[in-house]
């Protein structure tokens, strides 16, 4: 089968952009609800599940791959940054001089968390606890030796 031995030697790369592809999707379906400030439905907390569920499969399926350990890093590390300015400005009210503009891009796939949680605060300090622990989980998978999935199923 000549597509899954495509698959196998560039599996790096169809991750990496696929990695890409999920986040411009998932910021385009939920980016007018996060810029308007619309009430999150359910089709957004569906968005964000799918990113969420994603990223779960991107650290399963490259956890011996540092490269893509290392894009997931950068990834969540943005995000970290993004999710904790959001959390500053709505605690503070003081926007950063437009860095929240920067930041709104990297925290958009997450807007369905308002679905569950029913207020930006909350939703902002869940956005801190996923981005933190994904960016632990990346860093903790890149250091430590951890088999391929490839390698378990071959």
């Amino acid at each position: 089968m000549p597509v899954i031995k495509f698959a196998k030697n560039h599996a790096s790369a169809l991750w990496k952009v696929s990695a890409f592809a999920v986040f411009v999707v998932c910021c385009a379906l939920n980016f007018s609800g996060m810029m308007y400030g619309d009430q999150s439905a359910t089709f957004n907390a569906a968005v964000t599940l799918i990113y969420v569920a994603f990223w779960v499969a991107y650290h399963v399926f490259n956890a011996k791959r540092k490269s893509s350990l290392t894009l997931s890093i950068v990834f969540s590390a943005v995000l970290l940054l993004s999710a904790l300015l959001g959390t500053v400005t709505m605690w503070t009210g003081f926007a950063f001089g437009g860095l929240v503009f920067i930041a709104i891009p990297a925290i958009t796939p997450l807007y369905g968390i308002a679905a569950v949680t029913m207020n930006f605060a909350a939703t902002y300090i869940a956005m801190d606890v996923l981005a933190a622990g994904w960016l632990f989980a990346g860093i903790l998978l890149r250091r430590r030796h951890v088999p391929d999935i490839y390698s378990l199923i071959n």
